[in-house]
């Protein structure tokens, strides 16, 4: 457990540090910020976007009892209102694939994602991820040219 908090951390520094280097934001889509999945509010997903180019991590607790960490991360596109990546998981129950293709529709004014997570073996489940908003300053302005 202790692993998964510091890798979790790492992680979390890592694309901070992304996060804060990013200023070429693709106006279209501005997707960086922190989201959930209504469903299960113990997601914590955090997007960092460049231009078209997205880096997303997920820490959840999962598995039957939702009590298992699970841990991903993804490198992946955003552009014409889709974001997609495949997920590799870090931290997950046994039993589970180790990577998935995510495919999300971006909807209501870029505050909620929905798509599905494919697994290597075909099985696909549905996925809904909502923006976060603790403050204005979370959602970041548009730039400007």
């Amino acid at each position: 457990m202790k692993k998964a908090i510091f890798l979790l951390t790492a992680l979390l520094v890592l694309s901070g540090s992304l996060f804060a280097a990013t200023t070429n934001i693709d106006p279209t889509m501005n997707l960086g910020g922190v989201w959930t999945n209504p469903e299960n509010p113990s997601w914590n997903i955090l997007f960092s976007q460049e231009k078209n180019d997205v880096v997303v991590i997920c820490h959840f607790y999962g598995g039957p009892n939702n009590d298992t960490p699970v841990i991903w991360h993804g490198i992946g596109t955003a552009k014409n209102g889709k974001v997609e990546f495949t997920a590799v998981y870090t931290v997950c129950p046994s039993n589970w694939e180790p990577t998935a293709k995510i495919s999300l529709d971006v909807r209501e004014n870029m505050m909620v994602l929905v798509g599905t997570s494919t697994d290597s073996k075909g099985h696909a489940i549905p996925l809904k991820f909502v923006r976060k908003v603790i403050s204005k300053a979370q959602v970041l302005p548009t730039p400007t040219k």
